[in-house]
């Protein structure tokens, strides 16, 4: 796109390839936090919560928590 730019691109072009890309990065965003809540929700469901290894506190916290 910074060649696009540089090269004097009309402007369609460059803001077209702008939102594509914008919109790639979101997909990227969203698959990851995706992701990321399945692997806490697992992480929850199999973890015994009577269990402080498991159920997390002040000194280690929870890799989902916040």
């Amino acid at each position: 796109m910074a060649r696009m730019v540089d090269e004097d691109r009309y402007c369609i072009d460059v803001l077209t390839q702008i939102g594509a890309v914008t919109r790639a990065l979101q997909e990227v965003a969203l698959g990851l936090l995706d992701d990321h809540a399945r692997n806490c929700l697992l992480t929850a469901a199999r973890s015994d919560p009577e269990d402080p290894a498991t159920r997390g506190s002040a000194n280690s916290p929870s890799p989902c928590a916040g």
